[in-house]
């Protein structure tokens, strides 16, 4: 669900879309099992420069699931995704962008797409994850007194 969920749904009904699911919301615990059985997780910003500094919270998520992610937006978000090799980027809006980024995905070798989930879970490892991030901090903290 969202801000054009009801867009969405008149699209769906409109170009007769019957294998597409809009399965509205859900309670962030369910996520994980969600995400585990996903081809790919997509990530998507406007285009604004504001949003190029950000690093949106799902992507955190996603490489934590371990499952490659489709990402269509510009600046921070997307070098995270690129750096890790946790999935394809395309700038934000660019439908033709993300059209391929969805093709060359299908046209991947299993082996291929496991990589991806191998090296987003392992980037948010060394990253993100709170333990790990603490113990970098207190290192740091203890190496300036």
């Amino acid at each position: 669900s969202g801000a054009l969920s009801d867009w969405l749904l008149e699209q769906k009904v409109n170009r007769k879309l019957d294998n597409l699911v809009l399965a509205g919301r859900f309670p962030s615990e369910m996520m994980p099992e969600i995400f585990i059985r996903s081809e790919a997780l997509l990530v998507t910003l406007r285009k604004k420069e504001i949003f190029s500094y950000t690093i949106p919270s799902k992507i955190q998520a996603y490489l934590a699931s371990g499952r490659p992610i489709i990402a269509a937006l510009d600046g921070e978000g997307a070098k995270v995704v690129k750096k890790a090799g946790a999935g394809l980027t395309c700038g934000a809006e660019d439908v033709d962008g993300l059209v391929g980024c969805i093709e060359r995905l299908c046209n991947m070798t299993a082996l291929e797409k496991q990589k991806m989930s191998e090296l987003g879970r392992s980037y948010y490892l060394d990253y993100f994850e709170m333990d790990s991030q603490a113990k970098n901090l207190i290192n740091i903290l203890n190496n300036r007194i």
